[in-house]
């Protein structure tokens, strides 16, 4: 297990590091689908380089035999102690997510569900919920659905369209990993940015009127 805290240290700088990248050189510019690209490669290969270890073999001298010290009192295991930390916290942000879904899934099997032609299902809720998409649901209230359903369900098409919960999904999965690493939530932060954006480039390529649509924006 102390292998695998190291491994989890060594992922965490690489995020880090690529962050620092993205924020630099590519968060201002407005290529949305290559700004994802990087993101998601930028998480994966941060996975993958702490794997590509180079060993070196060499011969060294042989060491002169040393008189045996006396045996002191054993240290705190440190090791170990982080070791049981990082295992807590990853545990913890799993049950936190896998809730997350559950939460999706009672409130999908709870509204009332309307295929629409595209393939996707409507779920209407009477709950005054923010809303969202997930896999092939999109979930909103009725009010929403009463005053500005078009411009909404479009724009959570496009999020359909585009395979963002999958985005989301795993990297949630890689955040219980590095749930200590804020390099890998602001990541996520960006990720989901990218995903607003994208969706709303798609909103308006559809026909809406501008204006309107970004008064929508402010309001919710």
């Amino acid at each position: 297990m102390y292998t695998l805290m190291l491994y989890s240290l060594k992922v965490g700088a690489c995020l880090a590091v690529f962050y620092l990248f993205f924020k630099l050189l590519l968060s201002r510019e407005t290529f949305h689908r290559l700004n994802r690209i990087v993101v998601l490669a930028a998480m994966v290969l941060s996975f993958v380089l702490p794997l590509c270890v180079i060993t070196v073999y060499r011969e060294l001298p042989a060491m002169p035999e040393l008189p045996s010290a006396e045996p002191e009192s054993q240290p705190f295991p440190w090791d170990k102690a982080a070791t049981a930390a990082f295992l807590a916290g990853a545990a913890a942000a799993l049950l936190w997510t896998l809730g997350s879904v559950c939460g999706v899934l009672h409130m999908i099997r709870r509204g009332h569900r309307e295929r629409l032609g595209d393939g996707s299902v409507l779920v209407r809720t009477d709950q005054p919920v923010v809303p969202f998409s997930w896999y092939r649901y999109i979930v909103m209230s009725e009010k929403d659905l009463a005053e500005n359903g078009e411009a909404i369900v479009l724009h959570e098409k496009a999020h359909l369209r585009l395979r963002h919960s999958f985005d989301l999904l795993v990297t949630d999965l890689a955040g219980c990993l590095q749930w200590f690493n804020p390099a890998m939530w602001l990541l996520r932060r960006e990720l989901r940015a990218i995903h607003e954006y994208e969706a709303d480039e798609a909103v308006l390529d559809s026909g809406v009127d501008a204006r309107q649509y970004q008064l929508l924006l402010i309001r919710k």
